[in-house]
C-alpha cells in the first residue's frame, strides 16, 4: 500500500481536510487492526489511532519523501 507523493506533498498543509481525511480513512483501519492484533482493548486501540496520527500531523513537514532514502 503504497502512499502517492501527491498525498505526502498535501498533508503538509494542515488545512486540507480533505487529504487529512483521506489520508485517515485510509490508514486507520491499519493503525487500529495493528494495535488489536497487540491485545489492546479497543478503547486502547482507539486511543493509538489518536496517537499516531497526532504524530504524523506534528512531524510531516520535516518528513524526507526521497524514495532513495527509504520510507
Amino acid at each position: 500500500m503504497a502512499t502517492s507523493r501527491t498525498m505526502l506533498g498535501r498533508l503538509a498543509n494542515a488545512e486540507d481536510h480533505a487529504i487529512w481525511h483521506s489520508f485517515y480513512l485510509r490508514y486507520r483501519p491499519l493503525v487500529y487492526g495493528f494495535a488489536l492484533k497487540l491485545n489492546l482493548t479497543r478503547e486502547e486501540a482507539e486511543e493509538v489511532c489518536q496517537d499516531v496520527f497526532a504524530e504524523v500531523a506534528g512531524s510531516i513537514e520535516d518528513f524526507d519523501k526521497n524514495r532513495g532514502r527509504g520510507t
